[in-house]
């Protein structure tokens, strides 16, 4: 999410999805992007959490190496772009049915609690479209994890990643 409005607006989705105060930044939007902010897309009404090994050291750098081979074998494909009304493009690196994936190290460079808005705001964009997102974390982060919690959004670590996924993938 290397685009600065993209980031604020997903943050600010998922804030006002959990009735939460805006971050910062959300006045300098554009119009278009207001607008959506006004009409965001339903909380979805379920979702799974799987805690298991976070991934030692410097490893969670290379949360999107991880999710890859473990999700290459399972007849992934990557990426999945969705245009949604009025919103910025969502993207999951890896896809399969209606099953979206996302790694994230959860790292210090975006603030995490902003990036746990905003992936509860992509997950809620996801599910209006179709889609169960998982988020796959490097590592257990209690304050992150009770915000995708809260906000209906799957999170596993990526020993748990194809146990959580083929408990949603409904095609098998």
């Amino acid at each position: 999410m290397k685009h600065r409005n993209n980031r604020i607006f997903w943050s600010a989705i998922g804030s006002v999805l959990l009735g939460s105060e805006l971050p910062d930044g959300t006045e300098t939007l554009p119009d278009e992007l207001i607008t959506a902010l006004k009409d965001p897309p339903a909380l979805p009404e379920d979702s799974i959490s799987l805690r298991g090994e976070d991934l030692p050291g410097n490893r969670g750098r290379y949360i999107y190496t991880v999710s890859w081979k473990a999700l290459r074998d399972a007849g992934y494909q990557r990426p999945l772009r969705i245009r949604t009304r009025g919103m910025p493009e969502l993207l999951a690196p890896f896809w399969k049915n209606s099953v979206a994936v996302i790694p994230q190290g959860f790292r210090n460079r975006v603030p995490c609690r902003l990036r746990a808005l905003a992936l509860v705001g992509k997950s809620a964009a996801f599910r209006e479209e179709g889609y169960h997102l998982v988020v796959c974390s490097s590592l257990f982060d209690a304050q992150v994890w009770d915000l995708l919690q809260r906000g209906s959004c799957s999170v596993c670590t990526p020993d748990k990643l194809i146990q959580l996924v083929n408990r949603l993938d409904f095609s098998r």
